[in-house]
């Protein structure tokens, strides 16, 4: 009960769960059945998971040259090209290398969730906020996706 009372284990705690349910198999797919929000049963909103969007990053760590065809990625989305081509470089080439972005940018975020909501109201109810953004399904889904 104690550890309870500690400030610092709990944000730990919270951010090692959220942690884990973004990071524990990252090669898994959404659930089939999944219609909320215009969410495809594919597990992409608006996107090519991987295909699409990462190809100028994957062009550069395979070809050293950005952009080899008419579809240049990194002039629309210049900081996730540069994100995957760094994790591309350091863990190779695939699908959890081109989602381990999204999935440390949704860590991320659930901690800045909880520096802003404690600095401008308290620690109980930053911590709420973070739950509920480190714990949303839509949330965790998208940031599965590359």
């Amino acid at each position: 009960m104690a550890l309870l009372k500690n400030k610092n284990f709990l944000i730990i705690l919270l951010l090692t769960l959220a942690a884990l349910v973004r990071f524990v198999y990252p090669l898994s797919d959404p659930p089939f059945e999944q219609n909320i929000f215009n969410y495809t049963s594919t597990g992409e909103l608006f996107t090519f998971e991987g295909d699409a969007w990462s190809q100028d990053a994957r062009n550069k760590a395979l070809f050293n040259q950005w952009v080899l065809d008419k579809f240049p990625t990194s002039l629309f989305m210049p900081l996730h090209n540069l994100v995957s081509y760094i994790s591309f470089k350091i863990f190779g080439l695939g699908i959890w290398q081109v989602r381990l972005p999204s999935m440390l940018m949704g860590l991320i975020t659930v901690f800045i969730i909880f520096s802003i909501v404690k600095k401008t109201d308290n620690f109980k109810t930053g911590l709420l906020a973070a739950f509920f953004v480190g714990f949303n399904y839509l949330t965790v889904m998208l940031n599965r996706t590359a």
